[in-house]
């Protein structure tokens, strides 16, 4: 007996022992929860934005400005505008952007970086067709980011925005969709930012997210992987309202679209549609600077619901609104992210500040669209709406914006703020821009139909139209003096239009009433 005694417990300290070993080397399991949060695109827009090479500071780059960046360099006692010092952008001010200039100005090929400047000189540029290679024949059905995704991260998509539709701000389990950690967790920022670009009228669309996921310490297995939107310490999560508030303003919003696409229909052409939705945007909201300035801004500033309902937002606000109704009229249109270029006169220096605008295609390809430049929003003219944004290409929008990476599913997708532009892909040329469709170029040969231009605007009740001018053949002061003798004496105009310039290169817009 006690020969058996001494067996089994020898036996059951080699399992005791065998056991505890298993159980160490089993790991434990460690849940982590990270919190994400989406960027927010605020971009305050300056109406005096930096032009590279306008050196003397009076918004065009002509010979006056080589002369005075002779001057400067030659160390004359002359004004500059140091931010438009660098014409080639190596980062250093010397003979080279002397240079460079000199070429630019003499039309060679080369390009002023980063470039304020939208080079067109002449009628070629602005009449230019083109087809878009990516498009083919000007075909561009409308591209949803879940479209673009995997499996595994639509169905992520798919119970997010069920959860999003129900307000449900409790832990949303993904097991079923993300079955490795890393991966697991990009798959749901990546499902959860092209949700976020595929539904502008969800304007309770949390901004705020947490990931959460359970791993074995030892094989690094995932046991369980969620998300929620409960928030911190708000009552309704991080989507800010609640039930019946969001029924509430979802049929306020609604009848709002309904009235702007009521509008929007009488037109024929998707151009057209485009221009007065445009307008109308632009013409009902105010850049929201106190949203941009805070720490903890109104959600709603950042949704088309700001833009349509309460009529401020930021950039934000501006874009997803535009593509909402871009949506209902059947128009292809999403959202692009990234930043833009401005100087910073206290600071001396260019800036960039996170922005969005979209990509549209109103019926010969894609090009983009930033209303939010387009609203100046100037004091002495509250509504004053310019289309110098207004259908460019991918060309003329990077003289300012500068995109974000584009969606690549290869990727980690660890910087949130610059690995997730699903549309960023391209923009054709001048076919539609809005000043090329409109006949609205003023050069030497063009002001007879810039007059009948602007008499068929004054007679449908518009109160403003704006232009682009050759800088080559008139000031805006010159192109003034001769269309206002047309007005005289084709339209008998008994006194001349006032008008206006600035802001912009090239950019000039006349009063038609008052």
């Amino acid at each position: 007996m006690k020969l058996s005694f001494k067996k089994v417990s020898a036996f059951a300290v080699c399992m005791f022992l065998l056991c505890g070993v298993f159980k160490a080397s089993a790991g434990q399991t460690v849940t982590t929860v990270t919190r994400y949060t989406m960027p927010s695109y605020l971009a305050p827009i300056k109406t005096d934005r930096i032009i590279t090479g306008d050196i003397n500071g009076d918004k065009q780059v002509n010979n006056k400005d080589l002369t005075r960046l002779l001057q400067y360099h030659s160390d004359w006692d002359v004004d500059v505008v140091e931010g438009a010092l660098d014409i080639n952008g190596d980062g250093n001010i010397n003979n080279k952007d002397l240079t460079r200039l000199f070429q630019y100005l003499s039309d060679w090929e080369v390009i002023i970086y980063p470039s304020g400047v939208h080079n067109h000189k002449g009628d070629a540029t602005y009449y230019q067709q083109a087809t878009c290679a990516l498009c083919g024949n000007g075909y561009y059905a409308q591209i949803y980011a879940y479209d673009l995704l995997d499996d595994n991260q639509k169905g992520i998509y798919n119970r997010l925005y069920e959860a999003v539709n129900s307000l449900d701000k409790s832990r949303i389990y993904l097991d079923d969709f993300a079955t490795e950690a890393t991966k697991g967790e990009s798959d749901i920022n990546v499902a959860f930012r092209a949700l976020s670009y595929d539904k502008p009228d969800c304007f309770w669309m949390p901004r705020s997210y947490r990931v959460g996921k359970t791993v074995n310490t030892r094989t690094g297995k995932l046991t369980d992987i969620y998300a929620d939107f409960s928030g911190e310490n708000a009552t309704y999560g991080e989507y800010h309202i609640s039930a019946a508030q969001k029924e509430q303003m979802q049929t306020t919003l609604e009848q709002t679209v309904s009235n702007i696409i009521e509008g929007a229909s009488v037109y024929t052409t998707d151009f057209d549609k485009e221009v007065y939705i445009h307008d109308y945007l632009c013409e009902n909201i105010v850049y929201d600077d106190v949203a941009a300035a805070s720490n903890s801004p109104d959600h709603l500033a950042f949704t088309a619901y700001g833009a349509l309902i309460k009529g401020t937002c930021v950039c934000e606000g501006y874009s997803r609104a535009m593509q909402l109704l871009c949506q209902r009229l059947g128009i292809p249109c999403s959202l692009v992210t990234g930043r833009y270029a401005s100087f910073d006169y206290e600071k001396e220096e260019i800036t960039y500040t996170p922005h969005m605008w979209n990509i549209i295609n109103p019926g010969n390809g894609c090009h983009y669209l930033d209303v939010t430049f387009d609203d100046l929003d100037a004091s002495d003219y509250p509504t004053l709406c310019t289309h110098y944004c207004f259908n460019i290409s991918t060309e003329e929008a990077e003289a300012d914006h500068i995109f974000d990476a584009p969606y690549n599913p290869n990727s980690d997708h660890s910087d949130l703020n610059e690995e997730y532009n699903f549309f960023n892909t391209h923009g054709t040329p001048d076919s539609m821009f809005f000043y090329s469709v409109r006949d609205a170029y003023i050069s030497e040969t063009t002001l007879e139909s810039v007059a009948a231009y602007i008499n068929d605007l004054k007679n449908s009740g518009a109160v403003i139209a704006d232009f682009v001018y050759d800088d080559e053949a008139y000031t805006p002061a010159e192109a003034m003096k001769l269309i206002n003798r047309i007005l005289k004496d084709n339209y008998g105009y008994s006194e001349g239009l006032k008008y206006g310039y600035g802001y912009y290169q090239n950019w000039m817009f006349i009063l038609l009433v008052g």
